[in-house]
């Protein structure tokens, strides 16, 4: 080592410290790689957390869905739909309002409007119905009609505005007497409720009777005889004894009941059903 000049140590010096550099930075990588490695697992937990937690909002989700969903059928056999009574009966009504809003919009179209019509609902349950053609009436006057307590209690309620001016009335009475002389409005309508008339081909005809010539009846429903039903449907169709035809037996009770010019509006969506009858 004695033999090697100044130059060579400095030189020999020079290549340990390159050698030494290289090793620590590949220490380094290798320290980089493990803290990577550690911040993927830390990642791979949370992702794994976060599933884990999306599962469990979904469970949670879905057991409320299926006690709303109970709850509802409970509130529906307590409440009677085919005649609302008490506080399930209230409760039913206003889901109703709410759940037919489309529905009743939809057959409501098919009426011409001028503003000064006196109007006529057949069951109007909770009072959405009527609270709607109030929008179309300024001139004219608006009449609800149910044989239920609890329903011309909500309908008063959600109308309040109207009856207090004057605009509408709602009445207790039934279908099978309606308590207005004959030739009285001229716009009539009924939305969800036909399927629970006494006798819906004999009804038809005092509905016809308080109709004004020129007028025009509309029956609005979600369901009738129709092959794509769902089992919970037809299940409610014999639990509740609804009157359910196919849109043959609609148009033919129409025109004995004295109707003309019957047109059958099916909506190509969701399958609803609109009669519309007028008499001449």
């Amino acid at each position: 080592m004695s033999d090697l000049s100044e130059k060579d140590v400095k030189a020999l010096n020079d290549k340990n410290a390159k050698i030494e550099a290289i090793l620590n930075k590949k220490a380094d990588e290798l320290a980089s790689d493990d803290e990577i490695d550690s911040m993927m697992n830390k990642v791979a937990d949370k992702i794994v957390a976060k599933v884990d937690l999306g599962d469990m909002v979904r469970q949670i989700v879905g057991v409320a869905a299926d006690e709303e969903e109970q709850h509802q059928k409970e509130v529906t056999k307590e409440g009677n739909p085919a005649k609302p009574t008490g506080s399930a009966g209230e409760e039913m009504l206003a889901r109703m309002n709410e759940s037919h809003a489309a529905l009743t919009m939809w057959g409501l179209s098919h009426f011409d409007w001028r503003g000064d019509e006196n109007v006529l609902d057949i069951g109007c349950g909770g009072g959405a119905n009527l609270k709607h053609m109030s929008a179309r009436i300024k001139t004219g006057h608006l009449t609800g009609v149910d044989y239920s307590k609890v329903s011309v209690q909500e309908s008063r309620k959600l109308n309040a505005d109207d009856i207090e001016d004057g605009k509408m009335d709602i009445l207790e009475g039934s279908v099978e007497k309606l308590p207005f002389e004959d030739d009285s409005f001229d716009k009539i309508t009924t939305v969800e409720s036909f399927y629970f008339w006494p006798d819906p081909p004999e009804n038809l005809k005092e509905v016809y009777r308080v109709l004004k010539p020129g007028g025009t009846f509309l029956l609005i429903a979600e369901i009738y005889g129709r092959p794509d039903l769902s089992d919970a449907v037809q299940e409610n169709i014999i639990r509740y004894h609804l009157y359910n035809q196919t849109p043959e037996v609609f148009g033919r009770i129409f025109r004995e009941a004295g109707f003309t010019n019957v047109e059958i509006h099916i909506e190509s969506t969701e399958g609803w059903i609109c009669v519309e009858g007028k008499k001449e």
